[in-house]
């Protein structure tokens, strides 16, 4: 086994690290691969925290929060990037530099996502989708520099055991989704009502870490994005919906659109709650049936070992970065960085103090509660008593 010294370096950055959301996971699943490829890895984060972290720190990944702590090293073999504002403050503010870059973007419409524009100078850029990949050149990333990277399922997912069921009715319902809209959750009522069993993981609800031990005690998921596929890899039906819309359940026909916009909804009609349940339970026996084809397209497109080495292969054949001349010829994108940073900064220490002062008032609440209630004042007289027994004997 090679030492440490030995290991090539990866610096993976996300603006958060705290929620089971998508960027994260993501980190999370590149930071076990690249541990399993050999590599000395470093995470490195603008906010760090509670729920994710303990998985992080289970599964032995070195997490470094910005700005409070300083990185391992200011020069890695290989940097893989989210969110150009931590990017940005690294490599122009802190001039942490590597021999290649690759800045990836997790959608197609989210400020966050933008990449640098740094974006053609780096080593490779990655897209979540196709129509992440066409808003990117749109945005005057080359074409020819970007490889779509979709959303994964690892090993954990293609080999764990399924049981194969005879369903012809979705007994048990999960709901997968941190923004989930009003029509799901009217939709859970109208199921519930008829007997089905519905429950929501994500944000306000259920907050765990999505496994594949989670989502195989259901008959059916009701999601999108990564969960997507997630549910195709383990043969559990899928119905495609949440805040943007949706198709529905997966068929032949619009497979390659849901894939296109990666299985977010967004390219399809809102629905009723109405219109949701009698789809999914109208629907689901036919559907059953796709499970075979869904699979086939997970271990077609969206394996993360066979897609990360065609990534790998690609980036470490090009040349290696002359970072100081990339941060000359866009020394504007400093400043720029710069500003927003400060404000970021400011506005984490207002969240923080935001907190603290929420919590205090909680346990000023909870004390005035105690003292205020029925139990209390009841009690008096004994505690009295035992007052003046202790200040008897004590003094």
């Amino acid at each position: 086994m090679s030492s440490k010294a030995d290991r090539k370096t990866v610096l993976i950055t996300t603006i958060y690290l705290k929620e089971f959301a998508g960027s994260e996971l993501n980190c999370l699943s590149l930071a076990k691969r690249f541990i399993q490829l050999g590599y000395d890895v470093e995470v490195a984060t603008f906010e760090y925290g509670e729920p994710i972290s303990s998985v992080f720190q289970e599964a032995g990944i070195h997490v470094t929060e910005i700005p409070a702590q300083e990185l391992s090293h200011i020069h890695y073999d290989l940097i893989w990037a989210h969110h150009a504002m931590i990017f940005n403050y690294l490599f122009f503010e802190k001039e942490i530099s590597a021999e290649r870059i690759i800045l990836s973007s997790l959608s197609s419409f989210e400020p966050y996502e933008q990449l640098p524009l740094c974006a053609n100078a780096c080593s490779l850029c990655l897209a979540n989708s196709y129509e992440t990949r066409d808003q990117l050149v749109i945005e005057g990333v080359n074409r020819e520099h970007i490889i779509v990277f979709p959303n994964y399922v690892d090993d954990e997912w293609l080999q764990y055991p399924v049981n194969p069921q005879n369903r012809t009715t979705p007994a048990k319902i999960a709901i997968v989704s941190n923004h989930i809209p009003e029509e799901l959750l009217e939709t859970k009522q109208l199921l519930e009502k008829a007997g089905y069993q519905v429950v929501i993981y994500g944000l306000g609800h259920n907050v765990v870490m999505i496994e594949p031990k989670i989502l195989s005690k259901y008959d059916l998921v009701i999601t999108i994005g990564k969960t997507v596929q997630f549910s195709m890899a383990i043969q559990t039906p899928v119905y495609c919906y949440d805040i943007h819309g949706g198709p529905g359940y997966l068929t032949k026909e619009n497979l390659e659109k849901a894939a296109y916009m990666n299985f977010s909804g967004r390219g399809f009609a809102h629905k009723t709650a109405q219109e949701i349940a009698k789809e999914v339970l109208n629907g689901y026996k036919e559907n059953l049936k796709m499970l075979p084809v869904l699979l086939e397209y997970v271990q077609t497109h969206s394996i993360l070992e066979k897609n990360m080495d065609v990534v790998l292969e690609r980036v470490f054949a090009s040349p290696v970065l002359d970072c100081s001349s990339i941060r000359q010829q866009y020394a504007n994108s400093r400043r720029t960085n710069q500003a927003l940073t400060r404000l970021f900064f400011r506005n984490r220490a207002k969240r923080k103090y935001i907190a603290e002062l929420e919590e205090k008032c909680r346990i000023e609440r909870d004390i005035d509660a105690i003292y205020n209630s029925t139990s209390w004042r009841v009690t008096a007289p004994f505690r009295k008593i035992s007052n003046f027994i202790h200040n008897l004997f004590h003094h």
